[in-house]
């Protein structure tokens, strides 16, 4: 019913599971779930975050548009172009080296991702510890006018106009 009324985004629900769909208009039409959640067995934090996605408010500014961009960047051949990439593959080698002081050729390297992608090698991968950088979160300080005009930083904020 959604691709013939030409309806972007379907979010389809029994009252128990919720699934929200994305349409794309080619030929032929075609449809792809983005997220779903199940009302009765996920927990009460995941149930906020999704039910946001679906708010008035997050649709107004944009926030679908945002969530099918990622959506589309994450696919498993974005992702293998950019692990893929000679970029890439320049830096495995030179960690290897660095990590081993072996030198080995990118199509070695090449070889490798492929043996790490088959389906016989997903236990040697859930062996590997992924290390991912922490985020650093930004302290806020405020800003005070003294009577010279210049800015002198402040911890504090007067709650009251007495002086």
């Amino acid at each position: 019913y959604a691709i013939d009324i030409g309806c972007e985004w379907v979010l389809l629900t029994n009252s128990k599971e919720w699934k929200l769909y994305h349409i794309s208009f080619g030929k032929p039409p075609q449809t792809k779930l983005i997220n779903s959640w199940n009302i009765i067995s996920d927990d009460l934090a995941v149930l906020a975050k999704r039910f946001e996605l679906v708010s008035y408010k997050n649709i107004k500014k944009g926030g679908l548009s945002r969530l099918w961009e990622k959506a589309n960047v994450l696919t498993a051949q974005n992702i293998l172009k950019v692990v893929l990439s000679e970029d890439s593959i320049r830096l495995i080698r030179r960690e290897i080296k660095k990590a081993t002081e072996v030198t080995v050729s990118p199509e070695e390297i090449v070889g490798a991702i492929r043996h790490l992608l088959n389906e016989s090698s997903i236990a040697e991968m859930s062996k590997i510890k992924v290390s991912l950088p922490v985020k650093k979160q930004r302290k806020r300080t405020t800003t005070s006018k003294s009577s010279k005009g210049k800015e002198e930083p402040s911890t504090e904020e007067t709650l009251t106009g007495e002086s």
